[in-house]
């Protein structure tokens, strides 16, 4: 049987020094069937540069500057894989991503996607976390999704017929386009997990207060195109983990009185949970004592508040959740 071709397709913009960091990876696979497309959106500085020192093992390609979805999906419009995969161009892939990928796809026909654990990492490559890995979701998981999203955007690997199907990214949404897709793929097909770490992700921190509230209105119109469907208590349990996510986000910019306004309302739509309470906590002490505690919270809060996913999503729907 031969082997599948795996296109990875790269939207880049004005990130050229971690863009050749990213190509390197994705060259250095052990898979033999890669083919991978960089789409450069519009970049003005040295991108082009430095994806034509690259020769023809890439396929480079530039736009108008038009987001980074708009890319992915021209990117996707001449691809040649079976198999598909979009990498950022601050991400990096670990050597056997790729062939882990293929691998399990192969094997599992009725899987649509496959996903896998990632690492976070700084702007020097140095991994900050996580040390620990909360459960992952496997299955028919739409179900547990709409909660909240539990796939890191650097790890999925999809069987691009699947991708068709599901109508490929959507370019209006800036913020969640991932998980909007995630769900999507999730309607079509089993999603599959790897319990291996084969990429790393960067962790930026340029969420403005205005990105936070552009977050806030897409997170809600991606609900809201199910909230018929999953009805008023998932509806609830969605709403009260996007509160929180954005609380979080406030917090790290230091905005400790949108972080409890937010908080507040994660905690009125999912009372008991602890990691909620947790952060409402610390943003009444006040700001000093919030940076003493954020470490501390960071990571118990990410796994207790994936934990809470998964579970609400089990006993909400116990036949489609894993």
């Amino acid at each position: 049987m031969p082997t599948p071709l795996l296109s990875v397709i790269v939207p880049a913009y004005d990130m050229a020094a971690f863009t050749r960091l990213t190509v390197e990876s994705l060259l250095a696979q052990d898979y033999p069937a890669l083919e991978i497309i960089v789409v450069d959106d519009g970049s003005k500085d040295d991108t082009p540069a430095v994806l034509a020192s690259f020769g023809g093992r890439i396929r480079s390609l530039r736009q108008a500057n038009g987001g980074a979805s708009r890319a992915r999906n021209h990117g996707f419009s001449v691809s040649r894989g079976e198999f598909v995969a979009f990498a950022d161009c601050d991400d990096l892939w670990e050597p056997r991503k790729a062939r882990r990928a293929a691998q399990y796809l192969r094997e599992h026909p009725q899987a649509g996607m496959v996903h896998s654990h990632a690492y976070w990492i700084d702007a020097a490559g140095r991994i900050v976390g996580p040390r620990s890995f909360p459960p992952r979701p496997s299955g028919r998981i739409f179900s547990s999704l709409v909660l909240g999203n539990q796939i890191n955007n650097s790890t999925p690997v999809m069987r691009r017929s699947v991708f068709e199907r599901a109508g490929g990214w959507d370019e209006s949404i800036f913020i969640p386009a991932d998980w909007d897709l995630w769900l999507r793929l999730a309607r079509e097909a089993e999603v599959g997990f790897i319990p291996e770490v084969l990429s790393r992700s960067r962790l930026t921190s340029n969420f403005t207060g205005r990105h936070i509230e552009l977050a806030r209105r897409e997170h809600l119109h991606v609900l809201g195109k199910y909230r018929e469907e999953i009805g008023p208590q998932v509806h609830a349990l969605a709403l009260a983990n996007m509160h929180y996510y954005l609380s979080r986000l406030h917090a790290g910019n230091g905005d400790f009185a949108a972080a409890h306004l937010d908080a507040q309302a994660a905690a009125r739509l999912a009372p008991g949970r602890r990691d909620i309470a947790a952060a409402l906590l610390a943003y009444r002490l006040g700001r000093p004592v919030n940076r003493a505690l954020e470490s501390f919270l960071r990571f118990y809060d990410l796994l207790s508040c994936r934990w809470h996913i998964l579970r609400d999503g089990a006993r909400l729907h116990p036949v489609e959740a894993k």
